[in-house]
């Protein structure tokens, strides 16, 4: 529409189709007016704009109500803006928020499954983690990390606990020997998605 208006327009001219745009970085608005003898009418479409063409009698409209709508359009095109940064902004927030809570669910189930291969029972996980801290093993820096990380000591939903009930009857032993790596470990603590959220 901004085209059609600027092709329409002559030097001077008052048209009755009022454009007024506004960008702030990435993100643009343009909003159309109707000024009528009568009304002001936003122009939402190309149809309605059709419409009022054909029901123009050739008068330009008032010069200060010109002026009032020309005002109004470039108000609104800045809200528009301001609504679409806004909402951007919102949504980058959920999805690196997500990520955060994806990353952490990772790592609390590693940790877990690492913890039920030393030996600890599924309603005594936090204790294990307890123990394994307080000992000079080469595995306590690895699990000091993974509190960092989390913050705190993990809570362990109803959930995760049926899974991991599953995951410690269905544990061979060369599986078990195996997760004593901490390579899944390590692997949940370097997940990229922290780094997203830094």
């Amino acid at each position: 529409m901004r085209t059609l208006s600027v092709k329409l327009a002559r030097p001077g001219e008052r048209l009755p189709l009022v454009i007024e745009s506004f960008q702030k970085g990435a993100f643009r608005a343009s909003c159309a007016y109707w000024v009528g003898n009568k009304k002001v009418e936003s122009i939402d479409s190309l149809g309605i704009l059709k419409k009022r063409i054909a029901k123009w009698d050739g008068r330009y409209p008032d010069t200060e109500k010109w002026q009032r709508t020309a005002n109004l359009a470039l108000q609104n095109a800045k809200k528009q803006v301001k609504s679409m940064q806004e909402e951007t902004v919102d949504r980058e927030s959920k999805a690196l928020a997500n990520q955060l809570n994806a990353a952490k669910l990772r790592l609390i189930r590693e940790l877990g499954k690492y913890l039920i291969c030393l030996g600890a029972s599924i309603d005594e996980l936090n204790e294990s983690l307890f123990k394994q801290l307080s000992r000079d093993i080469a595995s306590a820096s690895r699990l000091k990390k993974c509190i960092g990380m989390l913050g705190d000591y993990p809570e362990w939903h109803d959930d995760l606990q049926r899974e991991l009930e599953c995951f410690a009857e269905s544990l061979t032993e060369g599986q078990r020997q195996a997760r004593l790596l901490g390579s899944e470990l390590d692997a949940a603590l370097d997940d990229p998605r922290w780094k997203a959220c830094s």
